[in-house]
This record gives structure tokens, sequence and C-alpha cells, in this order.
């Protein structure tokens, strides 16, 4: 089977000066943004199914009451007083139950000349002038065929009836369109012939570029940085570190020094056996001094945020101070209970299930 033209769009345009409208503020002073949102529903109706217009029966008051959780009588309402707006055109509602506007057929007729589609905007609903219609069209072509009328006095508007009013202004709206396509086209060949062509300049590079030779500069720089000795060394990222806090912890730290015997011995002292050594002695002096001082802050900092959460819980501070003093001896289960317990809406008592799970693992 043949498949069916689409009258639709898959998008359309939208101004964003559309809510300064004052037509649009009526609207939305009468009915709030209920009233806004079905005039918008609408003209989306419009646009994806038939293209320029609604026809708006029951069953199309029943669709838009049941998207917009409205009642039809409502909805019927916000419909007329579109009408009374002009929001939409009030005989084609009235006479006919169909919603469409001249502004909606112009950007209809719009899209439809953007995308290369002939507008079929239907006789009966037209509201534009200058909209030619294929009927009209075709009937000069008839009449002269019955007629013989030789084609060079076929279309003109005194060759034809006194009542023809019609034919003779589709006939008028199709030579216009044809003059204006052809004034375009001229136009079109007179820009295309009086463009001057572009002849371009052949480029010689420089041997070496300045981008190049700053490039090349600062990378040098990295190089004798510590971090450029290091990343050229291919120093991991664990020795990195510390080989950036063992230096700003003991000024004498001979880092550098033994970079530079690296280098100086042709890499028959590497980073494995000479460089690594080093830093492994260093970090067990810096563990002897201040190991103990760091266990103690992360462990006062564990506590702290231990105490943070069970105030955030809701865990009284006696309560606190037994569940902080049993963990002392199963912290891991106090972790495990906490995290049970954020979040968890079927536990209603935090305080009486924290405090049984850290009794029970002590009583162990």
């Amino acid at each position: 089977m043949p498949k069916t033209a689409k009258k639709g769009f898959t998008y359309f345009r939208f101004e964003t000066d559309h809510f300064y409208d004052p037509k649009v503020k009526r609207l939305k002073n009468k009915f709030g943004m209920e009233g806004w949102g079905v005039f918008h529903f609408i003209v989306n109706e419009i646009y994806r199914v038939e293209g320029c217009y609604m026809v708006m029966d029951a069953d199309g008051l029943f669709d838009i009451s049941d998207y917009s959780r409205m009642d039809e009588k409502k909805v019927s309402d916000i419909i007329d007083y579109c009408a009374e707006l002009g929001l939409f055109n009030k005989e084609l509602w009235q006479d006919k139950q169909i919603l469409t506007s001249e502004e909606i057929q112009e950007l209809y007729v719009g899209i439809c000349k953007a995308i290369h589609r002939k507008p079929g905007i239907p006789e009966s609903i037209l509201l534009l002038e200058t909209e030619p219609s294929p009927e009209s069209a075709t009937i000069p072509h008839a009449t002269c065929e019955q007629q013989d009328t030789p084609a060079h006095e076929c279309g003109s508007p005194a060759s034809l009836p006194e009542d023809g009013k019609e034919i003779r202004q589709a006939v008028t709206r199709i030579r216009t369109l044809f003059a204006a396509e052809k004034e375009l086209r001229e136009e079109a060949d007179k820009t295309r012939e009086n463009k001057p062509y572009k002849i371009k300049e052949n480029k010689i590079s420089s041997p070496t570029p300045p981008a190049q030779a700053s490039g090349e500069g600062e990378k040098d720089e990295d190089r004798d940085s510590l971090s450029g000795k290091l990343k050229y060394l291919g120093v991991d990222e664990y020795y990195t570190g510390w080989i950036y806090r063992l230096s700003a912890c003991y000024p004498e730290f001979p880092v550098g020094k033994a970079i530079e015997d690296i280098l100086q011995s042709d890499f028959h002292l590497t980073k494995g056996n000479y460089l690594y050594p080093l830093v492994e002695n260093y970090i067990a002096k810096y563990n002897a001094e201040y190991g103990e001082a760091d266990r103690q802050r992360r462990q006062e900092e564990t506590m702290r945020n231990r105490r943070k959460t069970l105030e955030l819980l809701g865990v009284a501070v006696r309560d606190q101070q037994e569940i902080l003093q049993l963990a002392s001896v199963a912290p891991m289960v106090l972790d495990t209970a906490l995290k049970e317990t954020w979040g968890n809406k079927r536990i209603k008592s935090p305080t009486r299930f924290i405090l049984s799970r850290m009794r029970q693992a002590v009583s162990a």
C-alpha cells in the first residue's frame, strides 16, 4: 500500500516574545497558566497532526481534558475565550468547530516553503489572501484548451470573462510568483559573475617556527625542575608523593643530588638501586618521628566523624559515649552499623539498633 503523505511537522517555531502578546496576557490573567497550557497544547496538536488546523469535536475535548486533568466545560470555556481574543478564528470555531488562525496558517506556509513541501490549506478555512490554491491554478489551462486560445494569450485577465474574478486573481498571483522567482535567479547569476576569485597565497613555513621554539624552551625548563626530572626518570607516583613530603619536612633531604648522580653515571645508578632506597630510609625516619602523630590525628578525625554521624541520627549524648567506648574495642562493627542505619527507614530507633549491635560484638 502507498504511504500516506505526512501533513504535520516534527517541530515548529516558537517566538520568544510570545508571552508578551496582549492576547496571551489576557488569557493568562483570566485562566492562569492552565489556560495558556490548553492553548499551547492545541497549537502543538495543530502543527503535529494537520499542520494548519484542528477539528475540535467531542473526542478532541476529551483528549485535552484527559491530558490536562481539567473538566471538559472548562476546556471549552478556554477555547471560547481564545476565539474571543483572536487567538483562534471566531467564525470557524463557532460555525465549524475548527481551530485555526491567520498567524497559524502563515507559519504553516513558511514551514512548508522551508522544507520544500506544497502547502495544502482547504479553501473552506483559508484565511490568507496570498495563498494560491492548486484548484484555481489549474483552471486557466482548462479554459485555454476548451476555447483554443493561443498560449501567449492564455492567462491574460482581459481575455477571461468578467465574472471569473477568482480566476483572474489566481492567474495574477501565479504570474507575480513567476516574476519574483525570475528576478531572484537573475540576481543570483549576477552575484556569481561578479564574485572575485580568491587566490590562496603560498605560505612558506619557517624551518624553526616560534611556537615550536618556545615549546622546546618550556620543555627544557620543565626538565630542569624537580617534577621534570622525576618524570624524566619515570619515578612512580608513590615515591613522587613521598619525595615532595620529605622535601618539605627535611630541607637536607638529598634528592636533588641523588638525581644528578643518576644522570651523570650514564644510568649505572638507577632509581631502583639508588633513589628508591634513599627515599625509603627517609620514609622510615619520617614514620619514626611523625608516624605516631599522624595516627593520632587520623584517629581523632575518625572519632569526630562517628560522633557527628550519631548526632545526625538523633542519638543522645549519654548513649554516644557508651557507643564510642564500645567502638574502641570493635570499631569496624560501629562503622558497619552506621552504614546500615543511615537512610534506612525500617529502623525506627537507631539508638537501640546500634547499641544492640555493639553490645553483642563486645560480649562475644
